[in-house]
């Protein structure tokens, strides 16, 4: 099973909610839109600096499409949640972003069991935070995910069979 199949959520604060890889077209538009909607300290947050609207929509341009994974949650008025996936030596770098609603975290819930598959499925068994740019509570669910290992500005998280769970699920159907 690939990620772009949609998944579908229904909460009930937000209604019907999708998580899925976006397309190209979604990450210039959909994914630019949700990064431009951010006030300054959310964008200070999630890219660690002072970020201009231009900055950000050359960003989301200019992602690396071959190589990072974004896997979106989105509602009928656009993304809630993202994490993007960046190829980092032996492992993947993990960004999330999200608008603040009733249900923030069963929305990361989903987002990064996602983001922890596709990772396992493109053999990859650790994920890597940046933790000044990384929210509490994304890093109390990242760590039920399997060992986690700070150090200086990171934590390592190592999936282990977490990141195979999919398959064997997937191996067993």
């Amino acid at each position: 099973m690939k990620i772009s199949n949609a998944v579908q959520y229904l909460t009930p604060a937000a209604g019907s909610l999708s998580f899925r890889s976006l397309s190209a077209d979604e990450i210039e538009g959909l994914l630019r839109l949700f990064y431009l909607g951010f006030p300054f300290d959310e964008r200070r947050a999630r890219f660690g600096g002072a970020v201009s609207d231009g900055s950000i929509a050359r960003y989301c341009r200019e992602l690396p499409r071959r190589e990072v994974v974004v896997i979106g949650c989105l509602a009928p008025d656009g993304l809630v949640a993202v994490a993007e996936l960046h190829p980092y030596g032996d492992c993947m770098e993990l960004a999330l972003a999200g608008r603040d609603t009733i249900d923030t975290i069963t929305i990361y819930g989903h987002v990064l069991q996602l983001a922890a598959f596709e990772a396992g499925r493109r053999g990859c068994r650790n994920l890597v935070m940046n933790l000044e740019l990384a929210r509490a509570e994304a890093l109390d669910l990242v760590r039920g995910m399997g060992h986690m290992c700070v150090q200086d500005e990171t934590a390592t998280v190592q999936l282990g069979d977490y990141a195979r769970l999919h398959a064997l699920s997937l191996a067993q159907h």
